[in-house]
């Protein structure tokens, strides 16, 4: 009899887990898990094909093409947006982000006819081969994203997960096989650009119901107040995805040779792990209970201090364990060659304890509607650490130092500002 009931239990038990990964949000979780561990494969792989150098090239187009994006991300949030509230005015504000993001990519290729010489320059392109390759995956990576706040939009989580696996499965597997044949970084470009061409090809034709554009529009007017949204998001986040998306391998690219910023890569990369493995899940989690307690200030502060207590203790410990086996781990994991790398684990490591509680802390203006002063602070602490590095020509060790204090900074000064409104 025991037995029976200790197996019905059991059984119930299956059934409520099966349900529970029946739910799209929760599929999408760990769908996107698994993305994230291919691209650290991926990261792992070419160390272990390519030459320190030739790393440190494909990095840094890594992160020059996905900050490139930040000026299209604003539009992914207003599609999203506007596709989850089902608004009156769906097909012409559709047309005008349509017409928006048409411009960018007129102006983007503009300057990439201009700066083409620089850009050959700055990632030691030898060949019209890479030139067009990195041009179709600017404009490629553009329609992703974009294609991204459709798909939130209509809130197809299953779609998401799929694409976001395929995309770096599909990389993994042509930068792979490419890189063994000596090709070197142009490898990761050719894999990147049918990655994304399958998975925009797939994404259109799921949400091409939902993006109908009006032809009788007219064809240069746009909604002033998707123009407004835009170009808040935008100061929002270029600051933000120079923290969040290894701007640091960008500004130390315009001076470091490919080795450094490659021995640095690596490092850095294994060092965020501590970001996506602490603070991400838990701003994620936070989010919408400090939004629903945004009136109650105490409340919304007892979450904040909690989440940022649980961040710093969690990203501290990851950090030293990262700093005392990080000498045995790189070797391991890349090989020899980037055992200078090690030099760097200091500086990174703290860098991510920061970045961490940095994100977490950014969920907190979001729910609390302070992202117009959250912007102003960013961008003046931002700006003011990029030109102390570009001028000063900082080592790439002490890039990650820099930023980190500027987003103390940030968070000193936006605390100050909240205490004496609430003093007021």
């Amino acid at each position: 009899m025991g037995n029976s009931l200790y197996k019905e239990k059991f059984l119930l038990m299956i059934e409520k887990i099966k349900e529970l990964i029946r739910i799209p949000s929760v599929r999408y979780t760990y769908m996107s898990i698994i993305a994230s561990v291919l691209n650290f494969i991926t990261l792992i792989a070419w160390g272990r094909i390519f030459s320190v150098g030739d790393y440190g090239i494909a990095t840094t187009l890594q992160a020059f093409v996905t900050n490139a994006a930040t000026f299209v991300i604003p539009l992914q949030v207003i599609a999203c947006t506007l596709l989850a509230g089902n608004s009156e005015n769906r097909k012409r504000d559709i047309t005008s982000i349509m017409k928006v993001f048409g411009f960018i990519n007129i102006i983007e290729l503009g300057l990439l006819v201009v700066c083409i010489d620089k850009l050959m320059q700055y990632f030691h392109f030898t060949g019209v081969v890479e030139i067009v390759l990195f041009s179709t995956l600017i404009f490629l990576n553009n329609i992703y994203t974009i294609s991204i706040g459709f798909a939130q939009g209509e809130q197809d989580f299953e779609l998401l997960g799929k694409i976001g696996i395929s995309l770096y499965l599909i990389k993994l597997i042509i930068s792979v096989i490419l890189g063994n044949f000596g090709v070197g970084f142009v490898a990761t470009m050719i894999g990147f650009v049918i990655a994304e061409t399958v998975c925009v090809v797939l994404m259109l034709r799921k949400l091409s119901r939902s993006i109908r554009i009006s032809l009788n529009e007219n064809k240069t007017q746009v909604n002033k107040s998707i123009l407004k949204q835009y170009v808040w998001i935008l100061l929002l986040n270029l600051i933000l995805s120079l923290y969040m998306n290894n701007g640091d391998l960008l500004l130390g690219n315009l001076y470091c040779s490919e080795t450094e910023v490659g021995a640095y890569s690596v490092t850095i990369a294994l060092s965020k792990i501590s970001v996506f493995l602490v603070s991400t899940p838990i701003a994620t989690i936070i989010l919408p209970k400090m939004a629903t307690a945004k009136d109650e200030k105490r409340k919304c502060n007892t979450l904040l201090i909690l989440a940022e207590t649980i961040t710093l203790g969690m990203s501290v410990l990851y950090g030293g364990c990262f700093y005392i086996l990080g000498g045995w781990i790189i070797p391991f994991l890349y090989g020899e060659s980037y055992r200078g790398a090690t030099e760097y684990i200091l500086p990174c490591t703290f860098f991510s304890v920061v970045l961490g509680v940095f994100w977490v802390f950014y969920q907190y203006i979001l729910a609390t509607d302070l992202t117009k002063v959250f912007a102003l602070a960013t961008a003046v602490t931002g700006i003011m650490a990029i030109a102390w590095i570009l001028v000063m020509k900082v080592e790439i060790g002490g890039i990650p130092f820099i930023m980190a204090i500027a987003m103390i900074l940030t968070m000193v000064v936006l605390t100050i500002y909240l205490n004496r409104n609430v003093r007021i």
